[in-house]
């Protein structure tokens, strides 16, 4: 009963979408990467998923009080960000991006985790772990491609969308806050100037409550930084 992104209500609701790709599909050995990109694309971009989360955001606009506005926290919507933009043409849309030597061991973690408690990951081979491992690793060169892709397009001309370097949260909080603070028309009260000058102060010694390598799921940086060559050509991390 705690809060959670919107991807776990998508998924329990039609087990489907990405989130069906990342802890069933992905436990397969595909032939080639495009055989793998395929899969994913196909299971991801499920209308039905995005059908789903309109009629979340009605129910949650009849029961909110006039004027109140819908946010919406997803990473597994991040191939369908295109159809978002046509099924909901007044959203404003955040991309927060992130270094991939960060996100892929925390990812992979987190995936581990959840499939120790759903397949009893722990009693397939090695081999079978590494290779979900690999295609897991596969996808995330892919959604890092797609939204390299969406960003440069000529789809978000005219659009609203945000693109926010998590480093910058880091850095410079404040200067970050006002940017977001601007784009979604969020109106400045005192409290929430005082909130952000009191975070601001924490920010340069904040530290996730886990640490996790690379190193710990067969990759490399090397490797990491010959794939993703585009993304750091493109974001400085």
């Amino acid at each position: 009963m705690e809060p959670e992104t919107d991807d776990v209500a998508l998924f329990f609701k039609e087990f489907d979408g990405m989130f069906a790709w990342l802890y069933f599909s992905a436990l397969n050995q595909f032939n080639s990467f495009n055989e793998l990109e395929n899969s994913l694309k196909t299971t991801s971009k499920s209308n039905a998923v995005l059908m789903n989360l309109r009629t979340v955001f009605k129910k949650n606009l009849y029961e909110s009080p006039p004027g109140k506005r819908i946010f919406s926290k997803s990473f597994s919507l991040i191939l369908n960000l295109e159809d978002i933009l046509n099924v909901f043409p007044d959203a404003k849309i955040i991309v927060l991006i992130r270094d991939p030597l960060e996100v892929i061991p925390s990812s992979l973690s987190l995936a581990r985790n959840v499939q120790m408690n759903l397949n009893r990951f722990e009693r397939i081979s090695l081999e079978e772990r590494n290779i979900y491992y690999r295609n897991l690793y596969n996808a995330s060169l892919i959604f890092y491609k797609e939204l390299v892709k969406f960003v440069e397009s000529d789809i978000t001309k005219g659009k609203e969308v945000l693109i926010i370097n998590y480093k910058d949260f880091i850095s410079d909080f404040e200067g970050t806050m006002e940017k977001l603070i601007k784009y979604c028309e969020i109106e400045k009260t005192p409290d929430l100037h005082n909130s952000i000058v009191k975070q601001a102060e924490k920010q340069p010694n904040y530290k996730g409550q886990h640490e996790y390598t690379i190193e710990e799921f067969g990759f490399t940086k090397e490797e990491v930084n010959k794939d993703f060559d585009f993304l750091y050509q493109r974001f400085k991390f």
